[in-house]
């Protein structure tokens, strides 16, 4: 009798799982997300209610690009001369509208980061943390001469790069849809903490010499 009374309260949850595990899963899926992102040390930007008009280069696609926003656009203004600077551990969202020429039921996505100090030993990589299911990005399936919008939630990791190229094809071995290049300037979290520039006469003096 008195095992069946520590038990009941279980078996009547058990009786309920339509109401208990949401619950539960919900909760503790929650607090995973919190940790995960504490853990990660990442910082959120939220994006504003549009994002800056950026320079691009159109590369060999079948579809045509009219327009790059970033959102935040830090530090440049977005022209190829000032690009827009990213700082590690942060995150900006990257949209192309774009009109293709084909239509795509499984588009397939792929972004390369370029380096011109080839860091990495070449001049470009696959860039980390991607999904190659292009509909993560656009809406499916994509139509043809329709124009559309592929939206990149782009988090900067700690790595080289001064560019990034989108690409978006109808399925693994098909052709280009979608292709795009734009110049970044990157910047570490250390950067941006800096009290002290050489320009500055009391970059001589710390601040606890008298």
């Amino acid at each position: 009798m008195f095992m069946f009374e520590l038990l009941a309260p279980l078996l009547a949850l058990s009786a309920l799982p339509c109401l208990a595990a949401p619950f539960y899963m919900t909760d503790i899926a929650s607090y995973v997300a919190k940790d995960s992102a504490a853990d990660a040390g990442v910082r959120t930007i939220n994006p504003g209610p549009s994002g800056t008009p950026v320079a691009f280069t159109s590369c060999d696609a079948q579809g045509t690009v009219s327009g790059v926003t970033i959102s935040p656009c830090e530090g440049g203004d977005g022209t190829a001369g000032s690009p827009c600077v990213f700082t590690n551990g942060n995150h900006y969202t990257i949209n192309i509208t774009y009109t293709p020429d084909l239509a795509a039921t499984s588009p397939r996505s792929g972004l390369a980061a370029h380096d011109a100090t080839e860091s990495y030993g070449a001049d470009s990589y696959a860039y980390s943390g991607q999904s190659f299911n292009g509909c993560e990005y656009t809406a499916c399936p994509v139509v043809a001469a329709k124009e559309s919008e592929y939206t990149y939630e782009f988090i900067t990791l700690d790595s080289v790069f001064d560019g990034l190229t989108f690409n978006l094809t109808t399925d693994v071995f098909g052709p280009s849809i979608m292709c795009a290049s734009i110049p970044v300037a990157l910047r570490s979290q250390a950067e941006t903490k800096a009290p002290w520039t050489l320009s500055d006469e009391r970059a001589t003096t710390k601040p606890n010499q008298v």
